[in-house]
């Protein structure tokens, strides 16, 4: 007997156990604690205000129109910036008047091509069931605006036969000094912490959240440009035996280190302002003529100076995100061109031949002739 107690309190047990294990899982009592959380959410007091831009007015009819939607035709009283109350139809009438007149004139449908914000329409309320007093809520609108825009008209009309009293507000853009308002999102975050701060000088608690902005996503990189990583003078490819030149470092898209050497690189640097860490292009987009003296041997062992004319590369560039533009590179032609300016050269030999046209200059006519062909090709 006293074995078979002791099975039945282990069965017992274990039958309890597993009747718990399966109610924790089933659906109702998952439903009983969502109902039980949303209870709690509703009842949790909510002190954040509202403020949004429902609409605009482009001509008078329009703005006559919210004007009897704001003022249920007539029945509940309007007040103006200078807080002077205006009652029944007579009233809204009137309203709409100084609406149209006051300021720059407001025009009618279709009297004007291309039609204007002439007013914005604004709702300022509180979230949740707040039982804010209404000479409370109409005063802190009125203390809002006022602060924000002294000089424009406004019209404020209160509705109170809701569970979430709130004021409309119509907003005059222009303010009568011949500037107009343009709000963005930022004023509107800016007027939601203005009507909280009114709101709890008369004792109200309210607060305005802040919204962030919407992170921008990293600018994708745009064909053809590279992270500069150092740029500068240098001796030609860092090799200490060679001139003194100027060069710009990148890195590519696979991660390798590139060089572009040019002393015209120094001016496109300069002129853009480029900065280490920038993306950008370069290319070489035009040449000019110009004209360089440089020793040749003779012979007879002697050194003589030529001209050459030859042409400079100009360089150009297109920065990511700030100064973006098409380039149009041109191929460079290696071999220079050159002709010999006689005046400038002491004991030239005229004899060699050309390797451009593979010809002798034996005197001054034959010598003349050869520039001659160099020019045409210079001008094509």
């Amino acid at each position: 007997m006293r074995v078979k107690n002791i099975l039945d309190d282990i069965l017992k047990a274990k039958r309890r156990y597993i009747k718990v294990e399966n109610n924790a899982k089933s659906t109702y009592q998952h439903k009983n604690k969502f109902e039980n959380t949303r209870k709690q959410n509703v009842n949790r007091k909510n002190t954040e205000v509202l403020v949004k831009i429902t609409s605009s007015g482009k001509n008078i009819e329009s703005v006559g129109n919210h004007v009897d939607y704001i003022s249920r035709n007539g029945k509940l009283d309007l007040i103006t910036s200078d807080e002077i109350v205006y009652q029944g139809k007579e009233g809204r009438n009137e309203i709409k008047k100084i609406l149209k007149d006051e300021g720059e004139v407001i025009p009618h449908k279709n009297e004007n091509k291309k039609e204007k914000r002439e007013t914005l329409n604004i709702v300022f309320s509180m979230k949740g069931n707040n039982n804010v007093p209404e000479d409370k809520m109409k005063k802190a609108v009125f203390d809002t605006m006022k602060r924000l825009y002294p000089n424009n008209l406004l019209v404020v009309a209160l509705h109170n036969d809701t569970n979430n009293p709130h004021c409309h507000v119509v907003l005059k853009v222009d303010n009568g000094l011949g500037k107009r308002i343009n709000p963005k999102k930022s004023d509107l975050q800016n007027w939601r912490v203005e009507f909280s701060k009114s709101l709890n000088s008369l004792g109200i608690e309210a607060t305005a959240r802040t919204y962030k902005p919407k992170q921008i996503e990293t600018q994708e990189q745009k064909a053809h440009h590279y992270k500069i990583t150092s740029f500068g003078l240098a001796p030609y490819q860092f090799n200490q035996d060679e001139k003194e030149s100027y060069y710009i470092q990148y890195e590519t898209t696979k991660g390798e280190k590139v060089e572009i050497w040019s002393k015209d690189l120094e001016r496109v640097v300069k002129e853009n302002n480029i900065q280490v860490g920038e993306f950008a292009r370069f290319a070489i987009t035009r040449q000019e003529p110009v004209s360089v003296t440089v020793k040749q041997k003779q012979k007879d062992g002697s050194v003589i100076e030529i001209k050459k004319d030859t042409y400079k590369s100009l360089w150009d560039c297109s920065i990511q995100g700030r100064k973006e533009q098409k380039l149009n590179p041109i191929k460079v032609d290696r071999k220079a061109q050159y002709s010999l300016k006689n005046e400038n050269v002491k004991g030239a030999d005229l004899s060699r031949t050309d390797k451009k046209d593979d010809r002798k200059i034996v005197d001054k006519s034959t010598k003349k002739e050869v520039k001659k062909d160099q020019e045409k090709e210079f001008e094509r």
